[in-house]
This record gives C-alpha cells, structure tokens and sequence, in this order.
C-alpha cells in the first residue's frame, strides 16, 4: 500500500509588538477635572480641550502689547509662530502703533512697522513706464518710487536699496498694507509685491 504523510505545520515566531502610545501635549489638569464633571454629568467633552487663555493675560495682549522670543537656530514646534531673536508689538487702548521685529524669518535682519493697520489692506501696485524705469534700477542698485508718479499703490514713497538679490534696506511711507511706515534693513521687502505676514501673539493657543 502507499504511505501518505501528515502535513507538518511549523509555528511562526512573531517579534513582540508594544502597543501604540498615544502622543501629544498632556492636557491641563483644570482640563480634566472639567472633563470629569462633564462625565459624572453626562454631558458631552468639549472637542478641542483647549485650555481658556487667562483673563489678565489676554488683557495686557488686546490692551497694552506683547515680546516674545522665538527659537533661533532650530525648528519651532508645530503651531508656533516664529518670533526670530525678539518680536515686539506695542498696541494701546487696541490701536496698533509699533511692530518691531529682530532675525525673524521673513522680516530681514530687523524690521519696523509703525501704525500698520492706518493704510488698510495690501493693494497690488501698478506701474507706469516711469516705474517700471524705476524697477528696472532697483533689480541692480536702486529704486525710488514717489506719489503717483511710477503709477499706483507705491504709497508716498517706496525706497529699496541694493541689488534684487542683497537688499540693503527697504522705506516705504503711507503704502497699502505697509502701514504710516515701515522700515526694513536687509532681506527681501514684505508687503510690496504680496501681503505682509505678521505673527500671532503668544501665549494664546492657536485652533
């Protein structure tokens, strides 16, 4: 007669896999006793289990200004503005008088803007042939732009210096969306060609 085998089969060994932990900030402790009171209630916890921003803080931030120092020289966390070596905003009563800014990225070596919310929103400009004269010596030394005379939207002067690819320094006085004025030394100006960007105060949480 013929022999048949039993099928043999050999247990695979697997490597232990440790469960996922979860990552993430903790929340706050006054979070979860809300979250505990909520539970014993029956209510369901609130969604984004973002602390409330204390009231004398977000005072002295709506009312009087804010400083901050930034993360120089290493990726900020995510969530985080960039603040650079130090960004100042001084804004009393809610009136946006002076933004001061140190190495922060997109705002050169230093930069100052005075009143910036006085001009109202960024408008695009639009040169005539004396300005695109004038933008055509700005790419290699200088540029000087007054009133109406290189077009529109150039403020009641637009000055940069240096070549296109090393600005020395950028003033620009009653431009849309540069404020009463602004004043940057060295790195590509912010407001002229596109609208200028401005971080978020700090302490609060952002959504």
């Amino acid at each position: 007669g013929s022999l048949c085998a039993a099928p043999t089969f050999a247990p695979q060994l697997m490597a232990y896999q440790p469960p996922p932990r979860p990552s993430g900030p903790m929340p706050s402790t006054s979070y979860m006793k809300e979250a505990r009171k909520n539970y014993t209630a029956g209510k369901e916890p609130a969604l984004d289990g973002a602390p409330k921003q204390n009231a004398v803080v977000q005072f002295i931030i709506d009312q009087l200004g804010w400083i901050s120092s930034g993360h120089l020289g290493r990726p900020n966390p995510p969530g985080d503005d960039k603040y650079g070596l130090i960004t100042t905003n001084v804004n009393p009563f809610s009136i946006q008088v002076c933004y001061t800014s140190t190495f922060r990225h997109g705002d050169g070596l230093a930069k100052c803007v005075c009143f910036k919310n006085l001009t109202g929103e960024f408008k695009e400009s639009e040169n005539n042939a004396f300005g695109d004269l004038c933008d055509s010596l700005g790419k290699v030394f200088l540029s000087i732009k007054m009133l109406r005379l290189c077009g529109k939207n150039h403020g009641l002067v637009s000055v940069t210096v240096g070549p296109q690819a090393f600005r020395v320094a950028t003033v620009a006085i009653g431009k849309p969306g540069t404020g009463l004025a602004t004043v940057q030394a060295f790195g590509q100006p912010t407001g002229f060609t596109e609208p200028a960007v401005y971080p978020n105060p700090p302490w609060v949480p952002v959504p």
